[in-house]
């Protein structure tokens, strides 16, 4: 509740271009390229007027707004835009333009216009294949099911943070065994082949020793 009333107060929409989504776990929505998938940026015309998306740039730094420059493309009144942020501008192709950088698992994002910030979100710990961004009138809320190029679904305002591991956090060479352990609420599963879990995976419920 506390969330969405902070949301409600500071969060609602403004009027102009506008970051509506970002996803920056991503390995099922957009492919191309040869079925890759990227992180991508979704801009929204929240107007009446036509805007010319190269007055405005993106940055994951506020100490350099003006790192990309969008390109010279005219989006109409309510129209949407992609951004693939892949890291590399070569991969653009005529479905998406590439970005020269890429998203973090923690970081924010910063939308300019005359080197003046007008729109940013900050990401943190959102879950593979989730996106982030607006519902129709204000704040931000996780997507399980992203809605690219279109009007948001209903989302979750918080998701769990990761578990804490309790175990010491390194690389090991050439031991006979290690006890892992965590330290959180709720439900924690975890994979030992390194691929990433999810609820189908083992389902931790004390430590447990890898030899």
């Amino acid at each position: 509740n506390g969330v969405d009333s902070f949301q409600k107060k500071y969060r609602y929409i403004k009027e102009g271009l506008v970051i509506n989504e970002v996803m920056n776990d991503n390995y099922l929505y957009l492919a191309q390229n040869g079925d890759r998938y990227y992180d991508w940026i979704d801009l929204y015309n929240n107007s009446e007027n036509s805007i010319n998306l190269s007055d405005y740039y993106l940055s994951t730094s506020k100490d350099n707004l003006t790192s990309y420059n969008l390109p010279d493309v005219t989006l109409e009144a309510h129209q949407y835009y992609i951004v693939m942020a892949s890291g590399n501008l070569a991969l653009s192709n005529n479905s998406y333009q590439h970005a020269d950088f890429k998203l973090s698992d923690c970081e924010g994002l910063f939308l300019s216009k005359n080197n003046e910030m007008v729109d940013c979100l900050y990401m943190y710990d959102i879950p593979q294949n989730y996106s982030y961004g607006r519902n129709k009138d204000y704040g931000f809320y996780y997507i399980a099911s992203p809605t690219a190029k279109k009007q948001n679904s209903s989302g979750l305002a918080v998701v769990s943070l990761a578990p804490v591991l309790e175990s010491q956090k390194t690389i090991f060479d050439s031991v006979n065994s290690i006890t892992v352990s965590f330290k959180d609420t709720g439900n924690i599963y975890y994979t030992t082949d390194g691929s990433v879990p999810n609820v189908n995976s083992k389902k931790y419920s004390e430590p447990f020793t890898i030899s």
